[in-house]
């Protein structure tokens, strides 16, 4: 007895991800995908990452200031990742987060649109900072009950 072919659904949550997927599918080899990839560059969702965060900066009406004390930050990293030249990794996105008094669900797509993983809530230290920012914790709090119950800590870079 022959199987029936199942269709395979995508998840297309960011936009243009239905574009880029039939391209990846579409593409004859890896050397045709590095033209088509240039001419879809406004696609990818790290590549204009400080422009990202300069609007959630000024979404959020917070202060440069604010946001270096608030995020621990050095002033230096902080106008390197303003300026363009430092994309953050996904712990220092985070803290830029507490530093910016995100919600959990506003960190989770600043997150992804800074080009890293959403909060993945399965995971448990996820869903612990998830929740901190949902409760309008602060970072030292939630640096504290990480260490306290065996998590990595956000600031451990």
């Amino acid at each position: 007895m022959k199987r029936k072919k199942r269709k395979i659904h995508y998840s297309t949550s960011t936009v243009g991800y239905q574009n880029l997927l039939e391209l990846a599918l579409k593409i004859p080899s890896l050397k045709d995908l590095t033209g088509e990839m240039k001419n879809s560059h406004t696609e990818f969702i790290d590549s204009f990452y400080d422009e990202e965060f300069k609007k959630m900066l000024d979404l959020k009406d917070k202060s440069n200031v604010d946001v270096i004390n608030n995020s621990n930050l050095s002033k230096d990293y902080f106008y390197a990742v303003y300026q363009g030249k430092r994309k953050p990794s996904r712990n220092k996105t985070i803290q830029l987060c507490f530093g910016l008094g995100l919600s959990g669900e506003e960190a989770s797509l600043f997150l992804k649109k800074m080009g890293h993983n959403e909060f993945y809530l399965r995971n448990e230290r996820d869903l612990v900072i998830f929740a901190a920012l949902t409760k309008g914790e602060t970072l030292l709090s939630t640096e504290e009950f990480l260490y306290d119950n065996g998590y990595e800590t956000i600031t451990k870079e």
